[in-house]
């Protein structure tokens, strides 16, 4: 676990968009239907939008990545490379028309159809320029005030039985510098026939800061108005505005909880679906997923950003939001896919009930609330609670 909490008068940021745009066509990622196929020419730039925020001596580093997931060797190969850098939050927008990150899974060494495998040279490449980004990203403006703004953005639906989206959108400002944004909805406008790199709808609101993705567990993967989203975003919507931090308020911590996972399993729904028995599934999903799993967290304030390393269902992110208020933090924003992946991460009863989400989730039908125990914890921790 870190911690640290500060009492300096100056908090500064800094932000800049990094090309990650690989140069040569790659495996694209997110979809097995494309079988492989490498991009075609003519693709848009891939970013990593990065938002890095310092007080005193400590530094927070934050980068919204235009990839489908952060895996665990990427995160680690990029904290090498920041050794002054203690707090790092590395956050897949999820989209599905960039380069495979299972490339920079050094847990992913055999082949699955329709997925790419481990390639050292890329896991290189990626960790040093997204490292060299956050690196030349110098936080020279001083803040005096953070304000969130939320608005109900109806463009997501819920694909699981039960699933209720969550419509708000929140957007954080320094004046008129938007900082990050976060909302809950899939990154796939574009289906598996794209074959040209795109940062999907992520990249039409880069101007609302470094998006943070929310809980998507259960939310449908697409969505007809996500494809204008800038036009979504203009529509006079009624919004809450509020300060979560100003020069009085002095809190900024940030710290890392461990998940308490059961063993590498797999559900009964996984071998089912890919037609082989039930010990041959578990062999193989304890190859590609990890036994070890963290919530990260930081706070402003009154205001919360919890990173889960997994596609948290809906309900875990409103858990989170929800048990932030009662301990004096008004605003908590739950990401998911952030200092890597333990699969998709549903409650009990939606593990029971299987499917493609409850097949994907590889540590028991009680990962959900484990996840929602250190998320607690470490909302605990940032509000100075035993």
């Amino acid at each position: 676990m870190i911690a640290w909490l500060l009492a300096v008068p100056v908090l500064r940021f800094g932000v800049a968009d990094i090309d990650i745009s690989p140069p040569e066509p790659l495996p694209l990622g997110g979809y097995t239907a494309r079988q492989g196929k490498t991009s075609e020419p003519g693709g848009k730039p891939l970013l990593a939008r990065v938002l890095v925020l310092k007080q005193g001596d400590s530094t927070l580093a934050i980068a919204s990545l235009d990839m489908l997931t952060v895996p665990e060797s990427l995160y680690e190969e990029v904290a090498k490379r920041l050794p002054g850098i203690k707090a790092l939050f590395l956050v897949a927008t999820h989209t599905h028309s960039a380069p495979d990150s299972q490339m920079l899974n050094r847990r992913m060494n055999f082949a699955v159809p329709g997925i790419a495998s481990f390639r050292e040279r890329w896991l290189e490449w990626y960790a040093d320029r997204i490292a060299k980004g956050i690196l030349s990203t110098k936080p020279t403006q001083s803040i005096s005030e953070l304000r969130i703004e939320e608005r109900r953005l109806a463009a997501n639906k819920g694909r699981r039985a039960g699933a209720v989206p969550d419509t708000l959108g929140s957007r954080l400002s320094s004046g008129s510098n938007h900082l990050l944004f976060h909302y809950a909805a899939h990154a796939t406008v574009l289906d598996e026939r794209n074959l040209k790199t795109d940062p999907d709808w992520p990249g039409l609101v880069r101007d609302w800061g470094a998006l943070l993705p929310g809980a998507i567990g259960d939310v449908a993967p697409a969505s007809g108005e996500l494809g204008d989203m800038r036009k979504l975003l203009r529509k006079p919507v009624p919004y809450i505005e509020s300060v979560v931090w100003n020069q009085k308020q002095y809190s900024f911590a940030y710290v890392e909880t461990q998940i308490g996972l059961d063993a590498v399993s797999a559900n009964p729904a996984f071998a089912a679906q890919n037609k082989i028995p039930a010990a041959l599934a578990t062999t193989l999903v304890s190859k590609f997923a990890p036994s070890i799993g963290k919530v990260s967290a930081f706070r402003l304030g009154k205001l919360a950003v919890v990173g889960i390393p997994g596609e948290p269902t809906l309900a875990i992110g409103r858990d989170s939001r929800d048990y932030g208020r009662p301990i004096g933090i008004t605003s908590v924003l739950v990401g998911r896919h952030e200092h890597g992946s333990i699969g998709y991460i549903p409650k009990p009863d939606d593990y029971d009930r299987g499917g493609y989400e409850a097949s994907l989730a590889f540590h028991g039908r009680l990962t959900g609330d484990k996840v929602t125990e250190a998320a607690e914890s470490a909302l605990n921790q940032l509000a100075g609670r035993p």
